[in-house]
């Protein structure tokens, strides 16, 4: 089954296909990382690192220590549910 066959059967939002010359497939960028993190783990591991390099970055620039560290041995973690 095509992408366009797939997008017209499951009436798929987020993904669209352009034929024709300078056409191809494109997706929101959510739905880009997830088929390229399912077709290479490469690029899974890629994503993940960059991720992290940059998650490390930032807090060195804030100064602080990541607020998810101190919650990870207690049963109930309000940073999980609320958003400061």
């Amino acid at each position: 089954m095509s992408v366009s066959e797939w997008i017209e059967k499951t009436n798929a939002i987020g993904i669209i296909v352009k034929k024709g010359r300078y056409g191809g497939t494109y997706a929101f960028k959510d739905i880009a990382f997830e088929f390229g993190t399912a077709i290479s783990v490469t690029f899974k591991l890629y994503l993940i690192d960059e991720f992290q390099r940059l998650k490390e970055e930032e807090q060195k620039q804030l100064g602080t220590i990541p607020h998810m560290l101190l919650c990870i041995e207690k049963t109930y973690c309000p940073c999980l549910y609320e958003w400061d």
